[in-house]
């Protein structure tokens, strides 16, 4: 996952593995992400749309729980960076 700071440079603020996702700040909020995802190998992409999540969730409501927290920190991420420059390994 990548953002572009306040100087127009692009930093990867996440890595991510297989079976994570993105796209959630998106889902949620209805908002443009600030996020950018770049595979550098191939992969395969689900995508659930917003009625299915909220299924999900009314079924298994600590998957909210565990989105939430995802959300949390990825947004604390993108933020740091915005106003810092900083990279991710400087956030926790």
């Amino acid at each position: 996952m990548t953002v572009t700071n306040k100087v127009g440079a692009t930093q990867e603020v996440l890595p991510l593995k297989a079976g994570e996702f993105f796209g959630e700040m998106t889902l949620f909020s209805g908002e443009l992400s600030p996020i950018s995802v770049t595979a550098i190998d191939d992969l395969e992409v689900m995508m659930i749309s917003a009625p299915i999540v909220n299924q999900m969730i009314e079924r298994q409501p600590s998957f909210a729980r565990e989105i939430s927290q995802i959300l949390e920190l990825r947004h604390r991420t993108v933020q740091a960076v915005n106003q810092t420059g900083a990279s991710s390994s400087s956030v926790n």
